[in-house]
């Protein structure tokens, strides 16, 4: 339950790579921060690929008033199956096993998050990165929204030119086939999502790639941001706890930066008497569930159900009464493109 007065939305970059990353595709710390420091980010959490050595060196730490967390993009040998690791506290060893990896995560209490699971091979990326794997479990949630790479699957020989000059055109939406998945493991329990930036500053200048894959282009774009009962305080510990759980619970959207850089967002259900919002678990008990969406800016908004729009308006607020049981979620629409994206409240 979300008391009114207890409100607060802090926006994050998740999944960015430094130059400790095993392949060495990042850069350096001070240009994180650096970037950090001209996009009024909350919270980011950096996850170098099998390794969280950045840690060793520099710690979490609050900057500028952005929490700055360490996580570990656990890379197997075979260069297959990538998952994130979040709120760990010792290197995870990567493996070919990827229920063990997802294991060694969840035996440190972390958050496994399944990376890019549709990214396949483009005319940049020589290799299959997606995740084909469904048999596993326990894992926390999934990257359904990644920017780096969902940029670079849509370059052609035909259209690189045009992307390079107007890079904001080129991611719209999620996989639709991967939001199928997601919502299918959804139905039989929690799974959220989360957007990333999978932000890898590639030093590729014959193709221009280095006015795109800048860190202060890429925390301009997807981000996750969080609800919370607590606000972030000047506490590391204290701030760690907080983003976590919010993550780790689902109370968390999507949000593209492209398209629309307000906060204000919210989603809310009214039942018998009490106020809930993403994430939470709502026990109906024949009762009546009043919805309410409200949006900074006039755009498109979209309640659905089960994966189905049930209610659309083009407005800056959608109410919606119901008592049906159902995993809901909403969607914005801002300029022909998809804007936020949230996680679920589910009426059972």
């Amino acid at each position: 339950m979300l008391e009114k007065q207890n409100y607060f939305e802090y926006s994050g970059i998740i999944h960015i790579h430094t130059k400790h990353s095993n392949d060495g595709s990042g850069g350096d710390f001070e240009q994180v921060k650096t970037a950090l420091s001209k996009t009024n980010v909350d919270f980011c959490i950096i996850t170098d690929h099998n390794s969280i050595e950045i840690k060793e060196f520099y710690g979490e730490q609050i900057y500028n008033n952005c929490t700055i967390l360490i996580g570990e993009e656990i890379t197997p040998p075979n260069k297959s199956h990538h998952l994130l690791a979040l709120d760990i506290t010792n290197k995870i060893t990567a493996t070919n096993n990827y229920q063990e990896n997802i294991d060694n995560v969840n035996n440190q209490n972390g958050i496994s998050v399944i990376c890019h699971p549709n990214i396949k091979r483009t005319i940049f990326i020589l290799r299959d990165l997606s995740w084909s794997d469904w048999n596993v479990n326990g894992f926390t949630g999934i990257e359904l929204w990644s920017y780096m790479l969902d940029w670079t699957k849509e370059l052609n020989i035909f259209n690189i030119w045009l992307y390079m000059l107007f890079p904001h055109w080129v991611v719209k939406e999620p996989d639709f086939d991967i939001v199928q998945r997601w919502e299918e493991i959804n139905n039989s329990r929690k799974c959220p999502c989360f957007g990333c930036v999978d932000a890898h500053i590639l030093k590729l200048v014959p193709f221009g790639f280095n006015k795109v894959f800048t860190y202060e282009f890429l925390f301009n774009t997807i981000r996750t941001n969080i609800i919370t009962l607590k606000p972030l305080t000047n506490n590391i510990d204290d701030n760690k706890k907080i983003i976590y759980n919010a993550l780790k619970e689902g109370v968390s959207f999507m949000i593209n930066y492209e398209v629309c850089d307000k906060k204000g967002f919210r989603f809310f259900v009214e039942c018998d008497g009490k106020l809930y919002t993403i994430g939470d678990t709502i026990e109906l008990n024949s009762k009546t569930a009043i919805f309410t969406v409200q949006t900074p800016i006039v755009c498109e908004i979209r309640l659905l159900r089960n994966g189905e729009n049930i209610a659309s308006t083009f407005d800056n607020e959608l109410d919606y009464i119901c008592s049906l049981p159902g995993n809901y979620r909403v969607e914005t629409i801002y300029s022909h493109r998809k804007w936020i994206i949230t996680n679920f409240i589910y009426l059972r």
